[in-house]
């Protein structure tokens, strides 16, 4: 069993980062993931090819990738709620996605417990 304090969150990424159609800023280039069953999966945010290659893809374009059907006249906010609860967007962290890709469970410790954080006691 491993423990890491809280601090260790920095977000891989997040739905605010990403527009809904072609061409808009990305802050990153694909989105890797495991679904319920643990297996891995990556979404390149990015075309490799085609007409619309080296463009981002958008939010709506990564919906067809993750096989979420949408409606034809929906919002980007409508968007990213419906994709809030997807386990490729959720907001787990780069330590929580490594910890369960290993299987490992990981227990977050309170910022200053004085008993539990040995900086603490200095």
């Amino acid at each position: 069993m491993l423990q890491f304090k809280q601090t260790h969150t920095a977000k891989a990424y997040s739905l605010q980062d990403f527009r809904k159609s072609v061409g808009g800023h990305c802050t990153i280039d694909c989105i890797e993931y495991l679904d319920e069953d643990g297996n891995p999966h990556i979404i390149d945010c990015y075309f490799k090819d085609g007409a619309n290659k080296g463009k981002s893809k958008g939010l709506v374009e990564i919906c067809k990738d993750l096989g979420i059907q949408l409606p034809r006249k929906i919002k980007l906010e409508e968007i990213r709620e419906l994709l809030s609860g997807h386990s490729a967007l959720q907001n787990a962290t780069k330590l929580e996605t490594l910890a369960l890709k290993y299987k490992v469970n990981v227990i977050f410790c309170p910022k200053y417990h004085c008993e539990l954080n040995a900086i603490e006691g200095l």
